[in-house]
């Protein structure tokens, strides 16, 4: 349970005891007095749990199935499998990495540090 959680839930044991009014801990919570009364009923279900999100604890609805995710770790771990955009350029990726390699070479050869962009001041 969030700090956000426990004083929500410490306003509203104050509200059952009637130590401060539903507009009041609407108001201290940021809350309608409407959510208020909705958060008391649901206390009265569940407990204290009702100020907790419902799926907190849960599997998410997104999560992908074990055996494909299994399935995914495969077939990086083989060192053959290569990614579909890889594999339709092989040498695009090879001239990028030696032009970098290039570009490294010449700058340490001059020993000066790569320049940074000098930004023109825009139009007015």
């Amino acid at each position: 349970m969030s700090r956000k959680d426990r004083d929500r839930l410490k306003v509203l044991h104050e509200v059952r005891k009637q130590h401060i009014t539903q507009v009041q801990a609407g108001k201290e919570l940021a809350i309608s007095p409407r959510w208020v009364r909705e958060l008391l009923r649901r206390m009265k279900a569940r407990g204290d749990r009702a100020v907790v999100h419902g799926l907190r604890g849960k599997r998410s609805n997104r999560r992908l199935p074990e055996a494909m995710k299994a399935r995914a770790v495969k077939l990086f771990a083989q060192a053959a499998w290569i990614p579909p955009l890889a594999a339709q350029k092989p040498d695009a990726a090879e001239r990028l990495r030696r032009r970098q390699q290039a570009r490294a070479r010449y700058n340490q050869a001059c020993q000066r540090v790569p320049e940074r962009p000098v930004w023109q001041a825009a139009r007015s």
